[in-house]
């Protein structure tokens, strides 16, 4: 195999691999609705469920915030969770699902771990989060 060919294939992958490592948890979930909206927007459903799981610190406990505004997810960096306060806070929020959907009221929740039901309804306006669990 050439040299060039290689280097080729292998900024390829590294590419492909970098949307991952360079994404935070808001942006995933926004890309997660992202997807959600376009199906159902294609589908005869009038409803439809998306499930949300972090790409990054999925052992942590972390607070998730979802608004029309922004998504906001703020997780606890300590270990022992929370044991340290609020001085070892990350956070990440992003406004980009407001590109191609809206989100009917707040929702907030504390998950330790496991997946987020995000649950999507089309509407006089558009594609709506009408439930996150």
């Amino acid at each position: 195999m050439p040299a060039n060919y290689r280097r080729a294939v292998l900024a390829l992958l590294l590419a492909a691999g970098a949307c991952e490592l360079f994404q935070d948890n808001a942006t995933h979930f926004a890309s997660v609705l992202e997807d959600a909206t376009k199906d159902l927007r294609n589908s005869r459903r009038a409803i439809d469920t998306a499930y949300y799981d972090r790409i990054h610190g999925r052992d942590q406990p972390y607070d998730l915030t979802v608004s029309n505004d922004a998504i906001l997810i703020t997780e606890d960096l300590c270990k022992p969770p929370r044991e340290c306060g609020r001085e070892r806070l990350f956070m990440s929020n992003t406004s980009y699902h407001r590109n191609f959907l809206s989100v009917r009221g707040t929702f907030s929740l504390h998950r330790e771990r496991g997946l987020v039901r995000i649950i999507l309804a089309k509407g006089p306006m558009g594609i709506e989060v009408i439930d996150v669990r």
